[in-house]
């Protein structure tokens, strides 16, 4: 019975680690759409318009942008879920969730630095930071990190991250800024990579 009940919790965290998961790299796809081809924006843009109108939003700055990458990231993150639950058995899907996952969405906010910022790699702090931050990754899928999950494997991530959002600050090219989406969303992703690895190491189903 005990070990049906823990059966049934690393299933239910699966599923959340799945959703993050998914979330994480519809948020990052939609924004590398938009960033490599601009004129998909227009037709999102008169989404936007139509639904702030809808909801007696007014059209300004504080809110201009939020739709047009919510309701593409939404759906995204739906198909990209959908296809992880369909392929849950698989192999691939289940080493994707146990290592590759928990690689990219520590990373992403350092990805998405240097990519939009040619100039990124010259603050050392951030390549010092990221280069901690792989060999944490590594040796945690070493296995010599066993305390990762614990109150001190959370308070690294979260250090991580408030790292990120420090270093991107008030840049707000594109709202909403993907300096601070990502290291918002990374982090419970994080953590429900770390719990999950820790609690099923051979994958669910």
């Amino acid at each position: 019975m005990r070990e049906t009940r823990t059966d049934g919790k690393v299933t239910r965290l699966g599923y959340v680690h799945e959703a993050l998961f998914s979330a994480n790299i519809a948020y990052v796809t939609v924004f590398a759409v938009f960033m490599a081809a601009p004129g998909v924006l227009v037709p999102l843009g008169h989404m936007e318009v139509t639904i702030n109108r809808f909801f007696h939003i007014r059209q300004t700055d504080l809110v201009r942008g939020y739709w047009e990458v919510a309701v593409p990231s939404l759906i995204v993150t739906l198909i990209i879920w959908i296809l992880l639950r369909i392929s849950s058995r698989a192999r691939f899907t289940r080493q994707l969730l146990r290592s590759a996952a928990g690689v990219g969405v520590i990373l992403f906010p350092a990805m998405f630095w240097f990519y939009s910022r040619p100039y990124g790699w010259r603050l050392i702090g951030t390549v010092a930071e990221t280069s901690v931050a792989v060999g944490c990754i590594v040796l945690y899928l070493r296995g010599k990190a066993k305390r990762f999950g614990s109150l001190a494997g959370a308070l690294l991530l979260a250090a991580h991250y408030v790292f990120w959002l420090a270093i991107f600050g008030n840049l707000r090219d594109f709202p909403p800024h993907p300096g601070t989406i990502t290291p918002l969303l990374g982090f419970p992703s994080a953590l429900a990579w770390a719990t999950f690895h820790n609690r099923s190491p051979r994958g669910y189903s």
